[in-house]
């Protein structure tokens, strides 16, 4: 498939019959398309003002999801011990 650079602005055929300029609506589909092909490849000025907020955002969210399977794992590992030692004292009665 082939890419479309981001800074390549498309606008429709020339058509040597029409007299008339390009609609109105199919000008904005294509300013919100070049807009929205600039967001994927990353050189929307919207997105390079906020990247780092966003990148602070995501690894915000990573770091708590880290957390969360270490405190999850140590609870893992306080219940294996518990149930040995319960299983320990029982045998011993």
């Amino acid at each position: 498939m082939a890419t479309i650079p981001s800074e390549t602005v498309l606008v429709a055929p020339p058509n040597p019959e029409a007299t008339q300029e390009v609609p109105q609506n199919v000008q904005a589909f294509m300013r919100a398309y070049n807009e929205y092909r600039a967001i994927l490849n990353e050189t929307s000025p919207q997105y390079i003002e906020n990247k780092e907020q966003i990148m602070q955002f995501y690894q915000s969210r990573i770091s708590e999801i880290d957390n969360y399977k270490v405190m999850r794992n140590g609870l893992i590992d306080q219940e294996s011990r518990f149930r040995a030692q319960i299983a320990t004292d029982y045998a011993q009665d």
